[in-house]
């Protein structure tokens, strides 16, 4: 059997879908056998050559498996029809759904056009992504879920002997880590996260030999939906006001950057919780929360999205309730409090948890688990869902303001009925 994986042979601007790239590619090569994989360059820019999809043909390949993010796949079979006639419905036609789907409706639905009366699956990385592609397609026999693989090369729990992340990130010896990795965005709810710790350090709640480190870059993002974006330095200088109220403490906090996977995975094992507040809307997984896993780390996660699906194990890892309002999502920060005091009391088993993680997470096990999803037999494809009809009219007209109200800066009917899914 000739299998091809379609994606970008450029890294992408988002480095998180760059490292679930290469390793959906690692997942299927010990699927399917390296020799009976067809690689094919489906650039940034929707450009892919002629000779790639005559190969295509020629060679007979029996699934199309599209891996990464972006851009969707309608150029790429816009092309493969020209060269055809007609895309044919003896290959199978396989997409990895990423958290953007919403944003680029237009694109999809031509999509579907296309590949009507096709045998067609839809692999989501989480549930609740599951969930919120079932109101787009109708048909959620044609929906699975597999994680985003984690390689354990990369990722596994260390000796602690052999951490040393002390000299290079300025950490004494005594300290104890409460992580957060990934951007600092207001959708990720950072500033809350400081806050929490803040209070709980202040109030003597949470013992004063702990420090929040925060690995990662601020960014502009705001929340397109709502057409609210941020000045350079804004989302800083809001944390910092936050940080100037318990100022007592501010060296508590420690902002650390980008830095490389082989210092995460130190800085992973040597934090006994990993910390994540986020409500972003594109979060279908959370990378972050997996290589935290796969190292043994715990983590206190809101339920929202994604988040809900690492419930490996309710001794290792708790969410924060969340609940969907007309202004976004909103986190119940009183019950996170609460949480993290507890959490911090509780003793790190790390080989217990990333064997867990492991069986779950990695790249083996999710090679297991693709192969059972593409062995299936499922019917043709055959319609998009009404809401998607509505939806792809709204955007048109609308753009990326397509679930804000017309008269204010809040949330219409349309955005309660696509994410209501994120928040149970």
């Amino acid at each position: 059997m000739k299998v091809a994986l379609i994606y970008s042979f450029e890294d992408s601007n988002w480095f998180s879908c760059t490292l679930i790239s290469k390793n959906l590619r690692l997942a299927y090569e010990k699927a399917y056998g390296i020799e009976n994989i067809i690689s094919i360059n489906y650039s940034s820019k929707g450009q892919v050559s002629i000779s790639d999809l005559k190969k295509l043909i020629d060679e007979k390949v029996e699934k199309l498996i599209f891996i990464d993010h972006q851009p969707t796949p309608m150029v790429f079979l816009d092309h493969l029809e020209q060269l055809e006639g007609e895309l044919t419905s003896e290959r199978e036609y396989i997409i990895h759904v990423y958290g953007d789907y919403p944003l680029f409706l237009g694109e999809w639905k031509h999509v579907h056009s296309m590949l009507k009366n096709k045998p067609l699956k839809y692999i989501c990385a989480s549930e609740k992504q599951k969930k919120m592609i079932s109101k787009f397609i109708p048909q959620n026999e044609l929906i699975f879920v597999s994680p985003f693989p984690v390689n354990k090369k990369s990722f596994y729990p260390k000796e602690l002997e052999l951490l040393d992340v002390e000299k290079e990130f300025d950490l004494g010896k005594e300290d104890r880590i409460i992580l957060y990795t990934g951007r600092i965005s207001l959708q990720k709810n950072v500033k809350e996260a400081i806050e929490l710790f803040l209070k709980g350090i202040s109030c003597g709640d949470i013992d004063r030999s702990f420090k929040f480190v925060i690995a990662g870059e601020f960014d502009l993002l705001g929340s397109m939906y709502l057409s609210y974006t941020q000045l350079q330095g804004e989302y800083f200088r809001e944390i910092s006001k936050i940080i100037d109220k318990y100022s007592s403490f501010k060296n508590h906090i420690v902002f650390l950057g980008n830095i490389n996977n082989k210092r995460l995975v130190d800085l992973y094992n040597r934090a006994e919780l990993f910390l994540s507040l986020s409500t972003y809307h594109d979060e279908d997984y959370g990378m972050s929360v997996a290589e935290a896993l796969m190292c043994g780390t715990p983590c206190l996660l809101t339920n929202w999205a994604g988040y809900a699906s690492f419930n490996i194990s309710t001794k290792f890892v708790d969410f924060i309730p969340t609940k969907i309002t007309k202004f976004g999502p909103e986190v119940d920060l009183e019950t996170g409090y609460q949480k993290l005091v507890n959490k911090l009391k509780k003793e790190v088993q790390r080989d217990t948890l990333s064997e867990l993680a492991d069986g779950y997470l990695s790249i083996e096990s999710c090679s297991k688990r693709l192969k059972d999803i593409c062995g299936k037999e499922v019917g043709e494809f055959k319609t998009v869902s009404d809401l998607m009809i509505q939806l792809t009219h709204e955007q048109i007209i609308k753009g990326w303001e397509f679930f804000r109200l017309e008269t204010n800066r809040e949330f219409n009917s349309f955005y309660f009925k696509v994410y209501d899914v994120y928040s149970e």
